[in-house]
């Protein structure tokens, strides 16, 4: 596994623990989905990071949600 990718694991794992957090003790819905989805959002970075992909930013989101696209579609 490259350090970036590690990164980015850590991450996710970061969002998800705090998406859990908001839900579980704070009851803060909105709160609670905006950080899964970052939790998600930063699995997939590592996922396409691995796969041998560039860096993919926040701004470029759409880019990486067409990439997973082409994966799924294919298998």
């Amino acid at each position: 596994m490259s350090p970036e990718t590690g990164e980015h694991l850590a991450k996710a794992r970061e969002y998800l623990t705090k998406a859990r957090g908001l839900l579980d003790v704070l009851h803060y819905n909105d709160e609670a989905g905006r950080a899964a989805y970052l939790a998600g959002f930063h699995a997939a970075q590592a996922y396409y990071c691995e796969a041998g992909g560039m860096t993919i930013t926040r701004r470029s989101q759409p880019t990486l949600c067409d990439v997973l696209n082409r994966e799924v579609d294919s298998t």
